[in-house]
């Protein structure tokens, strides 16, 4: 089954650009553990659990920013697949 983003709610607002921005670092996070970029990696290593199992933090963020969490997940997968 593919499952398709979400189409982020309404216009934008400065509470949903600052969610999409917590997403994204979010996601820079759980990247840069995956690469073994410098950082807090205590961090990077929640945010690289979280991203995979759909977990809290993406839930929340995306509850916000309108996107599905699952895609972002899936996405993610097979951008490390990918190399």
């Amino acid at each position: 089954m593919e499952l398709e983003p979400s189409e982020p709610i309404g216009s934008p607002t400065p509470e949903r650009d600052l969610w999409g921005a917590v997403l994204a670092m979010l996601l820079d996070d759980a990247l840069g553990y995956w690469r073994g970029s410098y950082g807090p990696a205590i961090a990077q290593e929640q945010a690289f659990d979280d991203v995979l199992r759909v977990g809290p933090m993406l839930r929340h963020c995306c509850q916000f920013t309108g996107h599905n969490p699952q895609w972002i997940a899936e996405r993610f997968v097979r951008l490390l697949e990918c190399g």
